[in-house]
């Protein structure tokens, strides 16, 4: 099927369902990019999402910031962790009241590695963890301290809509 025979990019909408990888991130990149190309309404982007890779959430976030058309978020389902760092990439995000919204610190998987290894993922953890708060910082104004403290904490962080509203990680909600 092509993209003009879609029915929802027709409506300028884009969904972008489950885990957040290298490998499925390309198409909602793709549709994105196609719109804009068309002309610069704004687009709705849709996500249900558990979560997934930094690097694959920031190459969206990064196409997103870079098209002409305003990006609207709508989350639903589940917003979590990378997922949630798209749906703040939008410019009204808007999520519905039963929506679970999860935010906490970068974690990656551990392995048996050698040394030099060892430091050269800790480097790009660090790195990660930065890019990763700058954009919390972007969007809710807190400082690194106050992220820290509330929503990128060691542990999960559960929020009801009204709280991603406060936190101002949500603008609206359904």
């Amino acid at each position: 099927m092509s993209y003009k025979d879609n029915e929802m990019l027709a409506l300028r909408k884009v969904t972008l369902y489950g885990e957040v990888t290298n490998s499925n991130i390309g198409e909602t990149i793709n549709q994105l990019v196609y719109l804009d190309h068309l002309n610069s309404d704004p687009i709705e982007l849709i996500i249900n999402s558990i979560g997934g890779s930094p690097s694959a959430a920031f190459a969206l976030i990064d196409i997103i910031d870079s098209l002409k058309s305003k990006v609207n978020t709508v989350g639903l389902g589940d917003i979590c962790s990378a997922g949630l760092m798209i749906f703040m990439a939008g410019n009204n995000r808007i999520t519905t009241k039963n929506t679970c919204i999860l935010s906490h610190r970068y974690a990656w998987g551990r392995a048996m590695i050698k040394h030099a290894e060892l430091l050269a993922r800790r480097k790009e953890e660090d790195l990660t963890h930065l890019r990763i708060i700058n954009h919390y910082k972007k969007v809710t104004g807190l400082s690194k301290e106050k992220l820290e403290e509330y929503l990128l904490k060691e542990s999960d962080t559960f929020l009801t809509a009204e709280e991603a509203l406060k936190y101002n990680i949500a603008t609206k909600i359904l």
